[in-house]
């Protein structure tokens, strides 16, 4: 899977002031297709001070229909910075009482046959999601 061969469709958009420093947060979300076949959706969310707060990118893949178990679903938090992505633990609060999905760490994507496909997915976000087209990291 190559990332431009995946189709990023962007959905909603929400913006508020981030409650440390006041800047404006974008909040979006959207789906990914490949082959015009659903295989994740994903958020992202930045700062325009993104210089103190790196971009977020959650991409979610599995099996998302209705009654699916929670086991049959992954999330992952990639951090997007000047000197590229990094892959992120799931802190406490978002673990805690989760059963939606399986928070999926970086021990668990590093070294792993998923790990090809998350990176395609990130950079086809990161190159195709026109919101993020206004940060500039440097």
């Amino acid at each position: 899977m190559q990332w431009e061969d995946i189709t990023v469709v962007e959905l909603e958009t929400k913006r508020t002031h981030c409650d440390c420093c006041q800047q404006v947060t974008t909040h979006g979300a959207g789906d990914l297709l490949w082959d015009e076949d659903f295989i994740g959706w994903f958020t992202v969310n930045f700062s325009e001070n993104s210089a103190s707060h790196s971009p977020i990118i959650k991409v979610y893949v599995g099996d998302w229909s209705d009654g699916a178990p929670a086991d049959s679903r992954w999330g992952v938090v990639v951090s997007w910075h000047s000197e590229g992505c990094s892959l992120l633990d799931w802190d406490a609060e978002d673990r805690e009482g989760n059963d939606l999905f399986t928070c999926l760490n970086r021990d668990d994507v590093l070294g792993s046959e998923f790990a090809e496909e998350l990176w395609a997915m990130v950079d086809a976000v990161i190159t195709k999601d026109s919101r993020l087209k206004e940060l500039q990291l440097s």
